[in-house]
C-alpha cells in the first residue's frame, strides 16, 4: 500500500504484519516481491534509524533514470551485507525535512550513495521542547522552487497596513512592530520584552492569519 495509505491505517488501529503480509506464504517461504519487501523494511527499520542517532552517515541523493525512490538526502549504513537507506525530503510548504522513507538495497549496496555531508552532532527533541528560533535551518530546494513558482503571480503584503489585524490574531503577550531596525522588518515583543528585532517572511506569508500563525507557533511558547 502507498505510504499515506498506510499512515491513515496506523493512525486508526494497531496493525499486525500478517495484516500486510500473507502469513502462509511468509511460513512457506514464498513471499511476492512486494511483500518481501515489506519485510525486509519492517526487520530493517530500528537497525536503521538507530544507527541515523549513533553513527550518522548522511549523504547527498540524486535520483536516478528509472528510479520511482525520490529524496534530497540519504542515511546509509550497512545491514548484514545489504545497504539500509533513511531517505530524507525537504518540504514544499517550509524549511523543514522529514524522513519519507526506508529501503534495504541487497543487490547493489551502494546504489544510493551520494557526495557525503559532515554532520557535526544530532539532537533529539520532543516536539513541545522544540524552539524554532535556537536553529538555523538549510533551506529545502523544494520549498525554494516552489517560492519562486509563486513568486511570479503573488504580490507581497504591505505589513505596516496588516499590523493591527495580526496583533489581534496573536497569542496573549505576544505583539509586533514593523520596520524598527529594517524595511519590511518583524520585530516580536513577549511580555513587553523584544525577543525578535529582525524576522523577514517570505511572499508566501501573504495574509494577516499565515503571518499570526507562524508566530505563534514559533515565538509565543517563551518563557
Amino acid at each position: 500500500m502507498t505510504a499515506k495509505k498506510f499512515i491513515h491505517v496506523l493512525n486508526n488501529k494497531n496493525i499486525d504484519l500478517f495484516e500486510i503480509i500473507d502469513k502462509q506464504r511468509y511460513m512457506d517461504n514464498h513471499l511476492t516481491t512486494d511483500e518481501l519487501h515489506i519485510l525486509r523494511k519492517n526487520y530493517s527499520f530500528i537497525t536503521l534509524f538507530e544507527s541515523l542517532f549513533s553513527e550518522p552517515n548522511i549523504q547527498l541523493y540524486k535520483i536516478k533514470p528509472g528510479d520511482n525512490f525520490d529524496a534530497d538526502y540519504v542515511h546509509f549504513t550497512f545491514i548484514n551485507k545489504g545497504g539500509g537507506y533513511i531517505g530524507i525530503i525537504g518540504s514544499d510548504k517550509n524549511n523543514y525535512h522529514y524522513f519519507n522513507s526506508v529501503i534495504l538495497e541487497n543487490d547493489n549496496p551502494k546504489k544510493y550513495r551520494g557526495y557525503p555531508i559532515i554532520v557535526k552532532s544530532i539532537e533529539k527533541i520532543k516536539k513541545e521542547d522544540f524552539r524554532f528560533r535556537d536553529y538555523k535551518f538549510v533551506h529545502s530546494k523544494r520549498f525554494i522552487t516552489m517560492q519562486k513558482e509563486k513568486k511570479k503571480t503573488v504580490k507581497k503584503m504591505n505589513l505596516k497596513l496588516k499590523k493591527k489585524e495580526i496583533n489581534t490574531l496573536l497569542n496573549n503577550d505576544v505583539k509586533i512592530e514593523i520596520g524598527q531596525y529594517g524595511k519590511n522588518t518583524i520585530q516580536i515583543y513577549f511580555n513587553s520584552q523584544l525577543i525578535e528585532k529582525n524576522l523577514k517572511l517570505d511572499f508566501t506569508y501573504d495574509t494577516p492569519q499565515k503571518v499570526a500563525d507562524y508566530i505563534n507557533l514559533h515565538y509565543s511558547h517563551l518563557k
